[in-house]
């Protein structure tokens, strides 16, 4: 009996504890502050919004974190980083019906640098927000909340929406790679033949 009693308190301690562990959603919202471009910065003053102080963007105070997309295009992936960086100890995300996927991203030191919403495999013939999954459109149905529980007091996050998805930002930078290695291995023969005719006809 006394083995169970020790059991259940341990449990109260470490199950309540659990739930403080570092969160950020994008949920469902109902179209408060518009947000008109592909970038955008919410500082939360307490770490924790809405829980216990309103999202702040552009000196604006937003009470419920209620945002909308004004940006003219729709946002298939957003890329969150986090000023100051947190302690990585139990991080959970979550996308509500417009990504079915997100990441964080971490440090040397296991601390959490940043987390990358998005849908895979994401289909070009999706139409949100008919269907999940689709990104957060832009317009009038693209309102969405912004979450974030037991962040250090206070944090900015910065958004970028749309960014290189990481595949084609690989294949991107190797392009790069591969046309600067081509400029400096072309034949320097060209060079002086293209020379050798201008000074033939002065």
């Amino acid at each position: 009996m006394r083995h169970l009693r020790f059991i259940l308190l341990i449990a109260l301690i470490i199950i309540p504890a659990g739930c403080f562990a570092t969160q950020i959603i994008i949920g469902k919202g109902t179209r408060s502050y518009p947000i008109t471009s592909l970038t955008f910065g919410i500082t939360s003053p307490s770490g924790t919004s809405p829980g216990t102080s309103a999202c702040v963007i552009n000196n604006v105070s937003v009470p419920n974190c209620d945002f909308v997309n004004q940006s003219g295009s729709t946002w298939t992936n957003l890329l969150i980083t986090f000023d100051p960086f947190q302690p990585g100890q139990n991080p959970s995300c979550g996308g509500g019906p417009w990504f079915s996927n997100c990441q964080f991203n971490f440090g040397q030191n296991n601390e959490l640098l940043s987390v990358f919403f998005f849908n895979s495999p994401h289909s070009f013939s999706c139409t949100p927000p008919s269907n999940p999954f689709c990104g957060i459109p832009s317009g009038f149905q693209g309102d969405f909340t912004f979450t974030v529980v037991d962040f250090q007091a206070p944090t900015d996050f910065e958004g970028q929406a749309n960014v290189p998805e990481p595949a084609t930002l690989v294949l991107f930078l190797l392009g790069l790679f591969g046309l600067g290695m081509w400029r400096f291995s072309r034949p320097r023969k060209l060079t002086s033949t293209a020379g050798e005719r201008l000074s033939c006809h002065d």
